[in-house]
């Protein structure tokens, strides 16, 4: 399979637990996480962190304002936001990764241009490419510090080069929390995924959509079933990811 069909397909089908399962063999680091209950009732899952929540998907996660078409090589940024709810009483520490694959494949860390907003400024979100699937960590390096019940957002905007894929891609965004295992190490626990969300890339010639819209999950859209491979990818690479940029 290309790094692409079940990122659509499982997530679009809520089959979070499963892509959990199926991940954390791929990555030594979640190894040990991989059964999400037994693991966040342990003594060594902190009391006080949406990890220890008996909830599989504590937090909610929403792409927001993303368009169904972009042209490649355009000067325009492209504004769209991700949107946190932390729907436990507890704290939660949430590091967003957002995940992107193409149809016709080979991506690379700048097959699309990204930025989130701070403090007033743009900054460039550094991405990297593992199994396929192109992974950027976005908004805060330490993540964002969520209490009970509290909701944020990471404002973002993109845009694709002249020599990006063109055809359909996929993205969507994937939550992290830390977790302490048995022997005192910090895993990336994952605690929320958005929807999947389908787009074109065209190129030059052609109008960007105005009128942003998630994947459809009927009939229409089983041609764009093929997007999808990557949901192990996206978990597993994500974690990876972020065990690597700790200090």
């Amino acid at each position: 399979m290309t790094p692409f069909l079940r990122l659509r397909q499982l997530a679009a089908a809520g089959a979070v637990a499963p892509l959990v399962a199926l991940a954390a063999p791929a990555v030594p680091a979640v190894a040990a996480v991989a059964h999400p209950v037994q693991a966040v009732r342990t003594p060594h899952a902190a009391p006080k962190s949406c990890a220890a929540s008996a909830s599989s998907l504590p937090v909610s996660m929403r792409l927001t304002g993303l368009r169904r078409r972009y042209v490649a090589g355009g000067r325009h940024w492209s504004t769209f936001r991700l949107r946190v709810h932390n729907r436990t009483a507890l704290r939660c520490p949430v590091t967003t990764v957002l995940a992107y694959a193409a149809r016709q494949g080979g991506l690379r860390p700048d097959s699309v241009q990204l930025q989130w907003r701070r403090s007033g400024h743009w900054v460039r979100v550094p991405a990297k490419v593992q199994l396929g699937v192109l992974l950027a960590l976005a908004g805060p390096r330490g993540g964002l510090d969520l209490r009970g019940h509290a909701r944020s957002q990471v404002r973002l905007r993109m845009r694709f080069p002249a020599d990006a894929p063109k055809g359909e891609w996929v993205t969507l965004s994937v939550g992290f929390t830390p977790l302490t295992d048995r022997t005192g190490a910090t895993l990336p626990w994952p605690v929320g995924v958005s929807d999947p969300h389908v787009f074109r890339v065209v190129g030059t010639g052609h109008r960007p959509s105005g009128a942003p819209r998630l994947a459809e999950t009927g009939a229409d859209a089983t041609s764009t079933l093929a997007l999808c491979t990557g949901a192990v990818a996206c978990l597993a690479s994500g974690a990876a990811l972020l065990r690597r940029r700790r200090p």
